[in-house]
């Protein structure tokens, strides 16, 4: 898109071409010379193809950026790395025809191949070529650094012989070496400019981080934890792997007594359901590569629902078709946020009225009927008659389009089925206590991860508590662990969020949905499944994203592509 780079190409097309003409202009000097017989996959294909129809097509490329569009030069570019690897490889198996039908001349032979540097040139070719499509497709972050090394290396392995050959030869010699050392140059400096990029981007945010990093000590200080996240961290105990959902102490938790206890909680839970989820993940990934090895395909759910090629363990939606993902967004977007308030609602005020903090939580009744599909409030409110327990529940729009294909191009590499945060709402809450109490009730009405955990005893296998889980949780980030992954001190922000999987069928008569519990996904066959995203935020952090910081991490997020 930048005239600059249009320019750099534009000469990488014209060293392209006037190397091609060269080697087509001399066809018996090459590699070693004084041969009688055509080097085929010289002459036939690499000068014609893989340097001369590259010139053009980069000539093309040039054109395109300048004049119509950096998505239409994209295109092109993506072709023509295509177009040179196929005409490497094309050339690699006309140089073993030629060998194997005798037809080079006697003095030419593999060992002459290796030694003249065509093979490597030709393989080189193909490997670097094959490596740019990836990175202009997947990686683009990497792709104009690997489009500089390979100009540079191509050029500068190229350009001594028509200089030693002399005459007019000289000056295509001299064309390929400066084009080759002008690659080579913008390399450190393209580095330079990006470190520079990251140091200016952080000190743009400095002022907020520094705002939330002091909110958090206050936070800390009033909850009485500000000495205890790392003592609190370690008195935690893993959980044998796929335990956690049948866990008492986790699932029929006490009431904590203070922030400081619901804290403690907190990490207990969000760490053993994060390590679940993914030990769960491992299992069915090594499962599917060794049926894959034998020729089977894995029949389990899960084996195939997580991705790791984001840079961390992700869960995808079922669909990897962005207009279909749209369009479950825009149907269940007011039924979920009310299904979502409904269920906490109920559950903080069950538990503000009982007379014992220990006492396990009762299930809580299913939603059915107009109170899966009444429309949204924008916030909710909760008070019962021993304890007043606020929240505020902030029902999302749908995300939209531009910040969807930002992040699924930026962060995703261009995989819609990570999109999981089309549908998104956030509970604000004042204190540690609600904070746990909002998890607790989303935990209760969830299954972790994609294999059904049933706790032991008779009790735990009958339909009431399987009609229960509405949701599927599949990934939970915890902002407040200063531990873990998800928190970047970059930023300094602090929250909790979950992705949970919801299914339901759709009733054309009354144009509603209807949520079904995850025991029903797999025999019902009308059910779609959508991951939604459910943020839960402390008041006094939540207040400094509303005045002005999120416009501030926007900007932060788009000078490093986020």
């Amino acid at each position: 898109s930048k005239p600059f780079f249009q320019l750099l190409v534009a000469m990488f097309g014209v060293g392209l071409i006037a190397y091609g003409t060269y080697v087509m202009a001399q066809p018996y000097t090459w590699y070693g010379g004084g041969r009688t017989r055509l080097h085929w996959s010289n002459y036939f294909i690499m000068a014609p193809l893989n340097e001369i129809g590259l010139g053009m097509l980069a000539m093309l490329i040039s054109f395109a950026g300048r004049y119509h569009s950096p998505l239409v030069a994209r295109r092109f570019a993506r072709r023509m790395f295509v177009f040179s690897s196929c005409t490497s490889l094309l050339a690699l198996l006309v140089e073993i025809l030629q060998h194997s039908l005798h037809m080079h001349d006697p003095a030419w032979t593999w060992k002459d191949c290796v030694e003249s540097g065509f093979l490597f040139w030709v393989v080189l070719c193909f490997l670097s070529t094959t490596l740019l499509s990836y990175l202009l497709s997947y990686r683009q972050e990497f792709f104009i650094f690997g489009i500089f090394i390979y100009g540079g290396v191509a050029q500068l392995l190229v350009a001594p012989k028509p200089i030693r050959d002399g005459g007019a030869n000289k000056y295509v010699g001299y064309f390929l070496m400066v084009t080759s050392l002008a690659s080579f140059s913008l390399i450190p400096l393209l580095l330079l400019l990006w470190f520079n990029l990251r140091k200016e981007a952080s000190k743009f945010m400095s002022k907020d981080v520094a705002k939330y990093n002091k909110a958090w000590a206050d936070v800390k200080q009033a909850f009485g934890i500000q000495d205890g996240i790392e003592a609190m961290g370690s008195r935690i105990k893993p959980h044998p792997t796929n335990q956690v959902a049948s866990d008492p102490a986790l699932l029929t938790s006490s009431i904590p007594n203070d922030s400081a206890h619901a804290f403690e909680l907190l990490l207990h839970l969000t760490r053993n359901i994060s390590r679940q989820v993914e030990s769960e993940f491992r299992h069915h990934e090594r499962k599917r590569k060794w049926q894959g090895l034998i020729g089977f395909l894995s029949s389990e759910e899960g084996s195939c629902r997580y991705s790791c090629s984001s840079g961390s363990l992700k869960a995808r939606q079922v669909s990897s078709s962005i207009d279909q993902l749209f369009a479950q967004a825009s149907s269940i977007n007011e039924p979920i946020h009310e299904l979502l308030s409904s269920i906490a609602r109920q559950a903080l005020a069950s538990r503000s009225s009982r007379p014992r903090i220990d006492k396990p939580l009762r299930p809580l009744p299913r939603p059915v009927g107009a109170e899966l599909t009444s429309p949204q409030r924008s916030e909710e409110r909760i008070e019962t008659a021993t304890q007043r327990q606020d929240f505020e529940f902030i029902a999302g729009p749908v995300k939209q389009p531009l910040r969807t294909f930002q992040k699924c191009i930026r962060a995703y590499r261009r995989d819609v089925a990570l999109l999981t945060d089309l549908v998104r709402c956030t509970f604000v809450v004042d204190d540690f206590v609600s904070l746990h109490g909002v998890l607790m009730s989303l935990i209760e009405r969830s299954q972790i991860g994609y294999t059904s955990h049933a706790a032991s005893g008779p009790a735990a296998s009958t339909s009431e508590s399987e009609s229960d889980k509405m949701f599927r949780i599949t990934r939970v980030k915890n902002r407040f662990d200063e531990d873990s992954p998800d928190f970047e001190s970059s930023t300094g922000f602090r929250n909790l969020s979950l992705s949970l999987e919801v299914g339901w069928t759709v009733d054309d008569k009354l144009r509603s949905c209807r949520f079904v519990p995850v025991s029903a996904w797999s025999t019902l066959m009308e059910v779609e499944t959508h991951i939604i995203e459910v943020q839960v935020h402390l008041r006094s952090l939540y207040q400094i994203t509303t005045q002005g910081s999120h416009e501030t991490y926007v900007f932060w997020r788009d000078l490093l592509t986020k």
